[in-house]
């Protein structure tokens, strides 16, 4: 996004640069790159080699049931590892907030970071991420950039609505982007004013 911000945006003249940030954008893209690799060759594995048990019907229900509720709880202790204290990826993407924010100072146009939620988890109390939001914005903030939190716009909402492709595909979609997008622009008009344009970052 950085560089995206430095060779392209910059060429619009943006009132506002909005960084839209996702919690596994800490993710070092080398290691994201071997644990799809790992993943896919578990999966292969497994329908080459097919247990005796998968020819039962109710227990290749409950297995299938066991193993969502045991990659979920893997899937939160791995997104949580990537706000850890000196974990590269956080550090790096806390570099580039820095590097963005500088940049958009010395054109006058403020930059906020939109954070959005983990789909693929309630989105109530339960939510397991709000203390990795709570450090995303502080870093986002330290920067110098404004912030919008996304989640409290989707509290009770079910999650499932808000994904392109239930499980196979937690990428937000239409609606969730609808949701996202009334409040982002909610918290512009708080600061500047419906008619105003920007001319210092959200707080």
């Amino acid at each position: 996004e950085a560089v995206i911000l430095e060779n392209e945006a910059l060429a619009y003249s943006p009132d506002v640069v909005v960084v839209g940030y996702v919690l596994n954008d800490a993710e070092d893209p080398s290691s994201a790159e071997r644990r799809r690799a790992a993943e896919w060759a578990e999966e292969e594995a497994a329908k080459a080699h097919p247990p005796l048990w998968r020819s039962s019907a109710f227990l290749s229900l409950m297995a299938g049931r066991l193993r969502a509720t045991r990659e979920n709880r893997k899937r939160i202790q791995n997104h949580r590892s990537l706000y850890a204290p000196g974990v590269p990826g956080f550090a790096a993407a806390t570099q580039a907030f820095g590097r963005m924010a500088a940049i958009c100072r010395d054109r006058g146009s403020p930059m906020v970071v939109l954070i959005f939620p983990l789909f693929a988890n309630p989105l109530d109390a339960s939510y397991p991420f709000r203390d990795v939001h709570q450090q995303v914005a502080g870093a986002a903030r330290g920067a110098g950039a404004g912030v919008v939190d996304a989640l409290p716009f989707f509290e009770g909402l079910d999650w499932r609505l808000l994904v392109v492709e239930g499980a196979q595909d937690e990428h937000p979609n239409e609606l969730a982007h609808r949701i996202a997008a009334q409040a982002l622009t909610s918290a512009l008009e708080q600061t500047f004013g419906p008619s105003h344009p920007p001319s210092s970052p959200l707080k």
